[in-house]
């Protein structure tokens, strides 16, 4: 999980409660992209746009309202 416009400490319990851990950068090997908004133009979210189209597999880019939600513990 890569995150981008918020601190990682923000999130870091529903991380762990995943079961999943923090990459510091976008890479086609990065699973998710929580971001403050998916509508900021970030350079991590340019990134995983841009990998998105040429993937097997997309970058899940989320914001961080909806991931908080999906894994409040």
């Amino acid at each position: 999980i890569v995150v981008t416009g918020v601190s990682e400490k923000v999130i870091e319990d529903n991380v762990k409660a995943i079961g999943s851990k923090f990459g510091s950068s976008v890479s086609k090997n990065t699973d998710i992209l929580v971001a403050k908004s998916v509508t900021e133009n970030s350079t991590k979210l340019q990134k995983a746009r841009e990998l998105n189209k040429t993937l097997a597999k997309p970058i899940l880019i989320i914001s961080l309202d909806d991931f908080i939600a999906q894994t409040s513990i």
